[in-house]
């Protein structure tokens, strides 16, 4: 997903933009309830028949039946909001939340198999996460606007993914705010696997600056 939000300068737009990714979290829990009342159906089916009662998938159907009315009430609220934003903000910042948008659910949707980097566009730079030192600077170039990370360490091994660790950077950019971004990454994989650019340069610090 992206790794920060884009800041218009407008509290009522920049506002819309947290609800909007905030809207991820309900969606993420009724596609979860979704899953496990699948599952719970089959087993239920091929353990009783079609008239069965099984417990996990009674617990399965209110647990999908509440995450749905959650983003239910979410998506009402969010939609408001759009329809209040469209009445006062100027069209060039609507156009940029409108592409943050877009951007943030095809994230949202992009398939977290780890061989689905390849076919995002990538810099010829083969320079993996490990071998970044700190203060490294990555400058990527997009098409109207560019972004630059100032590297902060490679840290603690991530709880929940064997293998991956926890990358920790500075991201600045023309369109964006300033943030301390917390990444998920494999260390032998490029920086470029998460530039989405073909534009990239890496700028190592010197030993006088390491010092």
């Amino acid at each position: 997903m992206r790794d920060q939000l884009v800041a218009t300068g407008d509290q009522y737009l920049d506002a819309f933009l947290l609800l909007s990714r905030g809207m991820r979290y309900p969606q993420r829990q009724l596609e979860d309830a979704e899953t496990s009342l699948r599952e719970a159906q089959k087993r239920d089916h091929t353990r009783n028949g079609f008239h069965g009662t099984a417990e996990r998938r009674q617990r399965a159907e209110k647990r999908y039946d509440e995450a749905k009315r959650e983003l239910d009430i979410a998506r009402r609220i969010e939609d408001q909001a759009d329809r209040d934003i469209r009445q006062t903000a100027r069209p060039q910042l609507l156009a940029l939340v409108d592409a943050e948008i877009e951007a943030l659910w095809g994230d949202f949707y992009t398939p977290r198999d780890t061989t689905d980097w390849r076919t995002d566009p990538m810099p010829d730079d083969p320079t993996a996460w490990w071998e970044l030192q700190p203060g490294a600077e990555v400058h990527i170039r997009y098409a109207t606007t560019g972004v630059r990370w100032q590297f902060i360490e490679l840290g603690e091994p991530h709880p929940d993914a064997p293998g991956m660790r926890i990358a920790r950077y500075v991201e600045r950019s023309e369109m964006r705010g300033v943030a301390v971004v917390e990444l998920a990454v494999h260390p032998e994989q490029p920086v470029g696997r998460h530039a989405r650019s073909t534009q990239m340069t890496i700028t190592q610090p010197t030993k006088e600056e390491q010092v």
